[in-house]
């Protein structure tokens, strides 16, 4: 495999056609890494990559600390909200898929 950095993979704008709120650039990580939509984990700041990763069929966390209010996330679907990215940890995700 391939290695970018800390990364397994990238994609990037030039990779997808279409772009958040549809699922297609979270659907490609996957199939590059792999593994199932149902295995992964998306962290996400904006609600179009919460929509996109409900569409995929993947976890999700959001986080906050971009200014966004809680509010704008109504009616989404997300397993976590988190205000900074330094709550997460490896257990905390794991710990999603056996919920």
């Amino acid at each position: 495999m391939v290695r970018f950095g800390v990364f397994s993979a990238v994609i990037t704008a030039q990779d997808v056609v279409r772009g958040k709120p549809e699922p297609e650039v979270f659907l490609k990580a996957a199939e590059r890494l792999g593994v199932a939509a149902a295995e992964c984990v998306v962290i996400e700041d904006a609600v179009p990559g919460v929509q996109a990763a409900n569409a995929a069929g993947m976890r999700c966390v959001v986080v906050k600390s971009t200014g966004h209010a809680e509010e704008e996330y109504g009616g989404l679907e997300f397993d976590r909200m988190v205000e900074h990215l330094d709550e997460l940890d490896l257990e905390g995700l794991k710990a999603l898929f056996a919920e």
